[in-house]
């Protein structure tokens, strides 16, 4: 294709906008995908959480973990214990601290993923992602949740899940530089902001099954997919748990893959 935009197959256009229908600046193509959609984790969780409830499963919330002892599978909480035949650690950005109770230590490390939530008043604007800035939104009623995807290894750290983090300089800057070649969003107010934080594996696979210490399992390491992979994730530890039955696809995500040698 030419700078003029033209090509074999006629003018080129210049993408509307999918949040307002106008033409935005710096942008040189894109791609529509209209059957893609969104869910809501939060209502996604309550859901998850329904269901177990129904099949017999004990919820407990607002409970602190305060130690594991895996060979006789009894993990102690503020009030006592609770014996199991297996326990698992599914435990997010809490992770490496539940591991760390059972003397292991996998590579697991922190992103920070903030969110800025714009309120440009529009119904429901449609959402949009740049790979190249690792921006991407998600749209909700009069605005938009945009976030930073930060599943790069590399650049993360380990942080406090319990602390309170800010949304840097930094980001607020990149969102507002592309704001502002998109009408639809430019100078409109931020609602809401926060950030949550990532747990991330060297190779972006998650660590899921045994770990050979005693009944010890692992789940974590979902590198911004623990929504999005728990169905998966849960078939096969519930399948290999209560059924002794151990899937291939299990082997690229051996927890052991990591250690000394391999």
């Amino acid at each position: 294709m030419s700078r003029s935009g033209e090509s074999r197959r006629g003018i080129w256009n210049p993408p509307k906008s999918p949040i307002s229908g106008s033409t935005p600046s710096g942008v040189v193509g894109g791609i529509h995908t209209p059957e893609e959609g969104y869910f809501d984790p939060d209502e996604l969780v309550v859901r998850f959480a329904e269901r177990a409830r129904d099949a017999g499963v004990a919820i407990r919330t607002g409970v602190e973990v305060t130690g594991v002892e895996p060979a006789e599978g009894v993990v102690e909480i503020e009030s006592g214990s609770i014996e199991a035949d297996a326990v698992v650690n599914a435990a997010g950005p809490w992770a490496p601290e539940v591991d760390r109770m059972v003397d292991l230590e996998y590579p697991l490390r922190h992103t920070r993923g903030p969110i800025l939530s714009l309120e440009t008043g529009s119904d429901r604007p449609k959402p949009f992602s740049l790979f190249e800035r690792g921006l991407y939104s998600r749209s909700r009623p009069g605005g938009l949740y945009v976030g930073r995807f930060a599943t790069d290894f590399a650049e993360g750290e380990r942080l406090d899940p319990d602390a309170s983090l800010t949304v840097d300089d930094e980001f607020r800057r990149e969102v507002e530089e592309f704001a502002s070649t998109v009408p639809a969003i430019n100078g409109v107010p931020t609602a809401e902001e926060w950030v949550g934080v990532r747990t991330v594996t060297p190779d972006g696979r998650p660590l899921v099954g045994e770990t050979g210490i005693g009944s010890y399992f692992v789940a974590t390491g979902m590198s911004g997919l623990g929504v999005t992979l728990a169905p998966a994730v849960a078939r096969l530890l519930a399948d290999l748990l209560a059924e002794g039955t151990r899937d291939d696809l299990l082997d690229p995500l051996d927890p052991g893959r990591f250690a000394e040698g391999r």
